[in-house]
């Protein structure tokens, strides 16, 4: 059964369900020329930020409020006595805010679940911050490649890419850059 709460600090305006829903409420809003435009209740489906969360943007008495829809379930419909900081997806699904799908967690308890769940997975080569080469680079090393070689040796390949022969060495041994096939 879908239950509705306003949600705090928007009363009167918009409500949260348990299903993760969130509706505008039926009002008139007066505008800057003193028109009153009446406002038919509506479900509003919020939009996804850079990471995938749904969010409400709204424009509250002529402030824009952004809020996770996912927080707002758990604040209305989850008791936090411990006071927990972040919520957690219990199934992965940042789409699937049903207040059963959420709880309440620390920050190393939401990552735990994302390591343990595989919805973090580690950064290899160019998405890595620190690289050095690109993947073509990479490509090149692993096909050109011939030890002690005056032009396609370590050496070689390293002053030609201005790194050291440590990354070199580590590539051709299948050490880093693993996931480049050749």
């Amino acid at each position: 059964m879908e239950i509705w709460k306003d949600i705090p600090g928007m009363e009167g305006v918009y409500q949260v369900s348990n299903c993760g829903r969130i509706k505008a409420l039926e009002r008139n809003i007066r505008l800057k020329n003193n028109r009153i435009l009446p406002i038919k209740e509506h479900f509003v489906k919020g939009s996804k930020d850079t990471k995938g969360y749904l969010q409400l943007d709204a424009n509250i008495d002529g402030k824009r409020i952004i809020k996770f829809i996912h927080r707002l379930v758990a604040e209305s419909f989850l008791e936090n006595p411990k006071n927990l900081e972040q919520v957690n997806h219990k199934d992965g699904n940042k789409l699937n805010n049903c207040a059963d799908n959420l709880e309440w967690c620390t920050c190393i308890e939401n990552i735990h679940h994302a390591w343990k769940n595989g919805l973090n997975k580690p950064l290899r080569g160019e998405k890595q911050g620190n690289h050095k080469l690109t993947e073509e680079q990479v490509i090149y090393i692993k096909t050109h490649y011939k030890k002690l070689d005056k032009k396609f040796g370590a050496r070689a390949l390293a002053k030609k890419f201005n790194v050291t022969t440590s990354p070199i060495l580590l590539i051709v041994k299948g050490k880093s850059w693993k996931h480049i096939t050749v």
